[in-house]
């Protein structure tokens, strides 16, 4: 390691920097150790103000950046900053990069492409249905997949790339020693043990502050080379992830929804202003050039449906339905409908999601 490295490990425990102020220090002095032992008129000569510059030689005195690399191999947390050639390269190009990445786990090679997904916490049985269907066959083909965390769509999104047997990234806004939602601490420990890894640019005993979440999504849309909203309103933390990917140049890819969802405002406003409309994961896979190896369904080509068990599945998509609006939609009886709703289910086309709700698998 780079034995400047524990300097800039040094600045990042500095309350009150930032990422913009450390990287500006990097730029101006020698080194990051020049810059640690640097006084009062030199910090000046770099048109610091007098607050930030006291900020820094106050709490300078407190600090060892030694222990910090000591404290750090104690508790399993690693860290790579600017400096480093095995730094994220994607990430390198946002403005203002995080100076310091803590990070438990593996950090992917440069060379894996790696998709982020995001959506609101709140989701609908929609979301929670094409989430999977769209990441595991894009994972099958060695993507990525990059996400918060949250609860809702991010924690589909990882479990989704784990279910495929793929490496997932999860972005904190905390230190890594504050797993949050706590309720996603074994999803955090499995994201790991599968070869995965969480990130953050917040040091340990950070706590997760809700101004450090706008700051998370830019890491998040960074390391990217597209983003894919599941669903969000207009003011969704995904949709701040979506306008980083966009000032970042990057790719944005965004699911419909029911236009009477306010989750799907969000995804419907990008598309309507240019994102790239995903409907299918075989858009994804066209898209980045990935093969599609997946073997076709058997069911795609049974012909021993009945006319009435085709006439069902054409009317349920992907949103749920309940079965007096399939009855109505497909105008049978009550009995027809149902018989056939089981017949469906049995041959794996349908499934019940409990009080009269149908959705097509």
């Amino acid at each position: 390691m780079n034995q400047d490295n524990k300097y800039w490990l040094g600045f990042s425990y500095i309350k009150g920097l930032g990422a913009s102020k450390i990287n500006h220090i990097s730029k101006y002095f020698r080194s990051m150790q020049d810059a640690w032992q640097a006084n009062f008129e030199d910090f000046k000569k770099i048109r610091f103000n007098y607050k930030d510059i006291q900020n820094i030689i106050s709490q300078r005195d407190d600090i060892n950046p030694i222990d910090l690399e000591l404290n750090l191999e104690k508790i399993n947390i690693k860290y790579i900053t600017l400096a480093d050639d095995n730094y994220p390269v994607l990430l390198k190009e946002i403005f203002s990069p995080p100076p310091v990445l803590y990070y438990k786990g593996v950090i992917p090679e440069n060379n894996h492409l790696a998709l982020a997904v995001v959506g609101t916490r709140r989701t609908s049985v929609y979301g929670r249905h094409v989430t999977p269907q769209l990441i595991k066959p894009v994972v099958e083909n060695g993507v990525i997949i990059v996400s918060g965390l949250a609860l809702g769509i991010d924690t589909v999104a990882h479990q989704s790339c784990l279910d495929a047997g793929g490496h997932t990234i999860a972005v904190l806004g905390c230190g890594l020693d504050r797993i949050y939602p706590s309720t996603n601490y074994k999803l955090a420990e499995k994201i790991i043990a599968t070869g995965g890894c969480l990130i953050s640019e917040y040091p340990p005993g950070t706590e997760p502050f809700k101004q450090h979440f706008p700051a998370r999504n830019r890491i998040i849309a960074g390391l990217s080379k597209a983003t894919l909203i599941i669903e969000g309103d207009h003011k969704s933390g995904a949709m701040i992830t979506a306008k980083f990917a966009l000032e970042y140049n990057r790719d944005v890819l965004a699911i419909p929804g029911n236009i009477t969802n306010t989750s799907a405002q969000g995804t419907n406003h990008l598309i309507k202003k240019g994102a790239y409309l995903i409907d299918d994961f075989k858009d994804i896979l066209e898209l980045y050039h990935l093969p599609n190896d997946k073997k076709k369904d058997n069911r795609m080509i049974d012909t021993t449906l009945t006319d009435d068990e085709k006439l069902l599945l054409k009317t349920l998509a992907v949103e749920p339905l309940y079965i007096d609006e399939i009855i109505q939609a497909c105008k049978l009886n009550t009995s027809t409908a149902n018989a056939t709703l089981v017949l469906l289910e049995m041959k794996g086309y349908v499934k019940n999601l409990g009080d009269d709700k149908y959705v097509r698998t």
